[in-house]
């Protein structure tokens, strides 16, 4: 009996200061999107190349998700430097290559620095607008962020989302996204389709 009349108090002195609370109102979407950048992208297919500046200089990337680390071509003018060698793959085999150092990459608005990336020896080709195709972003950034490509408009979006409890799910900006391909992360590292 004791018992019983305990629990009744406590779930009335519960409800009751639940009245006191203020209630959480759930966010937009939007309120949530903590930084963002639009970029439109210069081809129409394959992996979506950007216009960037890489230490001060105007350059093209290509937006990599499935590359693991980024690189940077070793064109002359741009100061890269060898440093430690690394061991790399790819879908033509496995080989050499340096890490070097990036002083600056601007994407959009968002600048990062003093970045390590992989130095490639050969001579960067041609982005569609002529300038020097000279990065390979790759997950080692694009794993800070959401990406969003838009084929139809030729634009793509990088951006933070707020994972607070008053945020909706993530999930919820696509109304109907219809088939997806859903990425896990291989050794750690770079993603992988899993199906």
């Amino acid at each position: 009996m004791g018992r019983l009349s305990f629990r009744r108090n406590i779930s009335s002195a519960f409800f009751a200061l639940l009245a006191f609370i203020p209630s959480a109102q759930a966010r937009s979407i939007h309120d949530c999107v903590v930084t963002s950048e639009v970029l439109p992208f210069l081809n129409p297919a394959g992996a979506p190349v950007i216009h960037v500046r890489v230490n001060d200089h105007d350059v093209g990337a290509f937006f990599s998700t499935f590359t693991t680390r980024t690189s940077v071509w070793n064109a002359k003018g741009f100061g890269f430097y060898r440093q430690d060698p690394v061991r790399t793959m790819s879908v033509t085999g496995t080989g050499g290559n340096y890490s070097t150092h990036v002083e600056s990459l601007q994407i959009g608005q968002s600048s990062l620095k003093d970045l390590t990336a992989l130095l490639v020896d050969e001579r960067p080709p041609r982005a569609p607008d002529g300038l020097l195709l000279m990065v390979d972003i790759g997950w080692d950034i694009l794993g800070n962020y959401h990406v969003l490509i838009d084929r139809y408009s030729r634009e793509m979006a990088i951006f933070i989302y707020d994972t607070a409890p008053d945020c909706p799910d993530i999930g919820t900006l696509l109304k109907d996204p219809g088939p997806f391909i859903p990425l896990v992360s291989f050794d750690d590292e770079s993603p992988s389709s899993i199906r």
